[in-house]
Parts: C-alpha cells; sequence; structure tokens
C-alpha cells in the first residue's frame, strides 16, 4: 500500500513537470511575436511624436516668416524613444522618424527657405526649438537640453 501511494506522488510529480515545461515550451514560441509588437508600438510613438514636432515646427516657421522681423518662437520638445533626423531642403522640412529597422519620412512645404546648419538628429531626450526671423531670413534651431 505504501509503495503504491509513494509511486503515484512521483508518478504525479513527473506528470507536473512534463506539462509545465510544454507550457513553458508553448510560451517560449511566444517571444519573437511579443518582441515584435512591441518594436512595432514604440515605432508607432516615434512617428505620432515627429508629426507633432512637425506640425508644431512648419507652423512656427511659417507665422515667422509672416509676422517678420524680430518675431520668435521657443519651446520645448521631448522625445520618448526611436530617433527624428530633421533637415531643410528647397523650401521644405523633411523628417525621418525611424525605431529599430523601421522608418518614415514626413515632408512639409514652406514655400520660403530656412536657414539651418545641414541635419540635426534628435535621439531620446529632452530639446529646445527656437525658430525666430532675423532681418528677413527665418532661421531654426534644436538645441539638446
Amino acid at each position: 500500500m505504501r509503495e503504491s501511494l509513494f509511486a503515484s506522488r512521483g508518478q504525479a510529480s513527473l506528470e507536473t513537470l512534463v506539462v509545465l515545461s510544454a507550457l513553458f515550451a508553448f510560451l517560449l514560441a511566444f517571444i519573437p511575436v511579443v518582441n515584435q509588437a512591441r518594436e512595432l508600438v514604440e515605432f508607432a510613438k516615434t512617428v505620432s511624436q515627429a508629426q507633432v514636432l512637425a506640425n508644431r515646427l512648419s507652423s512656427d516657421l511659417k507665422q515667422a516668416q509672416l509676422l517678420g522681423d524680430g518675431n520668435a518662437r521657443e519651446w520645448v520638445f521631448v522625445l520618448s524613444s526611436g530617433e527624428i533626423i530633421v533637415s531643410f531642403s528647397n523650401s521644405s522640412l523633411l523628417l525621418v522618424s525611424s525605431y529599430a529597422n523601421h522608418s518614415k519620412k514626413i515632408e512639409f512645404a514652406l514655400g520660403f527657405p530656412v536657414s539651418a546648419s545641414g541635419e540635426t538628429r534628435l535621439t531620446p531626450g529632452s530639446f529646445t526649438v527656437r525658430v525666430w526671423n532675423d532681418f528677413g531670413r527665418v532661421k531654426v534651431k534644436i538645441l539638446k537640453r
């Protein structure tokens, strides 16, 4: 009687281990799917932040152009994930947002040239964005805080 009691406990423990190992193997198969979903969420968040930056920056640039000499705007932009590259070309504002191996380009036509030095690469952190009109030339500067 005692031997069968110990044998059934041992068998129950072995069955529990088999079920648990099957469960962990099943969950292990979903790790790449979960990582890919997390990566896509972070990319979507970066694109959303780039869109907000593009809207605000283009609006401020147009206001500085319209309101003339001495007009200035300054505000803080916070990037929580990913990377955004800001550049100006042929009277256009160009932003490229990226996270991992995903990227998206955003372009706004301004209709006037903007004085800025090269491209600005934004990585997670806080930035001071300054836009001003200096004797008819619209200028922009983005500095890490």
